[in-house]
């Protein structure tokens, strides 16, 4: 009699349950969801922007702490936002 070796035997590919939550969104779903994320984005980035200016057009007057906070903010928000950006748009997904 032949002892079973179990390098020889095949097993067939390994299959894990599959989670819903852990899914991938399809091509369509997500063509339209990375489409929605870079216009919050550039809208969350451009409103940082071009609000200030704005202001200044009604007659606003922006003061010293004004500008201090946005020489503050703008490098932050745009490194944050590049940063989500790189993340959601990694080209090894």
């Amino acid at each position: 009699m032949q002892e079973p070796n179990d390098t020889e035997e095949d097993l067939g590919p390994v299959q894990g349950p599959e989670d819903p939550r852990t899914k991938q969104p399809a091509g369509k779903e997500k063509a339209w969801a990375r489409l929605w994320i870079v216009y919050a984005l550039l809208l969350i980035n451009g409103l940082t922007v071009f609000i200030p200016f704005v202001l200044g057009a009604f007659g606003v007057c922006l003061t010293e702490k004004h500008w201090e906070y946005l020489h503050i903010v703008f490098p932050a928000e745009i490194g944050l936002l590049t940063a989500a950006m790189a993340f959601y748009f990694d080209p090894r997904n």
